[in-house]
């Protein structure tokens, strides 16, 4: 999956996603082995065995990266090498979870440490599965069911480690909502779009009342009920997204009805597509 892409697409409600022919993986049987070149004319070769990660370096013994690997299957063990913090030098992912529920590789990522002459694995603090990287933007990227959403998360890095820049979730067909933080990991921005991600703006996502009368509201609480509400039929543009505890979705949305301009938040319940 070398620099690769997933293509992703809604069938039947459900997000599936698709490897270029370029990114397909190697017949089990097939030798599962990695050579990575280091610093000082070394090299290190990487397998699974006896249910263990191994990096065997050429002027060290063995290494043991990751234990306790004998509930992946043998098709989902990939080795892959590439420059995932994009500072200049090889890293490399690997399978070192597998999830039965979804069938899903679970990743880690290692570093080469030059000074301690070991492996480092990335704290990217949730899972890493769906993998991709973007060298143009400098982001890595992992895609996963969480709940009743799916979910892409993006990382970023300063000072060659990772951090949350922005989480997607899908939350109706063709809207996603996402939430953009900085290297702290503060809330910059929070906005809905048609795709989930943030290369451009956003175009307008524009839903439709369904509901005989839909009510607004100045925050997404009840208690809140503005005197104005939203017939069927009228057309809203979707500015923001939020759920609550009592798994109530709300919309932060804004119309033009009757040559009034209408602001406020209404239940998703309510809208639809147009």
């Amino acid at each position: 999956m070398k620099n690769c892409f997933l293509s992703r697409a809604l069938i039947n409600g459900i997000l599936v996603f698709s490897l270029p022919a370029a990114a397909a993986k190697a017949a089990p049987e097939q030798d599962n082995s990695v050579i990575l070149p280091l610093p000082n004319n070394q090299q290190v070769v990487l397998s699974f065995s006896h249910n263990q990660l191994i990096a065997k370096i050429s002027s060290h013994k063995s290494i043991v990266l990751a234990n306790d690997i004998q509930q992946i299957p043998t098709y989902a063990r990939d080795i892959w090498v590439d420059d995932f913090n994009f500072d200049g030098v090889q890293d490399v992912a690997a399978t070192t979870r597998f999830d039965t529920t979804s069938s899903e590789q679970l990743y880690t990522i290692f570093i080469w440490d030059k000074g301690l002459s070991h492996f480092i694995p990335l704290n990217f603090k949730t899972r890493l599965s769906n993998l991709e990287i973007d060298p143009r933007r400098k982001e890595v990227r992992s895609s996963y069911q969480s709940g009743e959403f799916w979910v892409e998360d993006s990382y970023r890095f300063q000072h060659q480690q990772p951090y949350l820049y922005s989480k997607s979730k899908l939350i109706t067909n063709g809207i996603w909502h996402t939430t953009i933080y900085n290297p702290a990991g503060q809330i910059v921005r929070s906005l809905v779009s048609d795709d989930g991600r943030v290369e451009r703006p956003p175009y307008p996502v524009l839903l439709t009342v369904t509901s005989p009368q839909a009510p607004v509201y100045q925050h997404p609480l009840p208690s809140t009920r503005l005197p104005v509400q939203l017939n069927r039929g009228s057309v809203v543009t979707v500015l923001d997204f939020k759920n609550d505890p009592g798994q109530f979705y709300w919309v932060n949305i804004t119309a033009n009805v009757n040559q009034q301009i209408i602001h406020g938040w209404t239940l998703l319940s309510n809208l639809m597509q147009r």
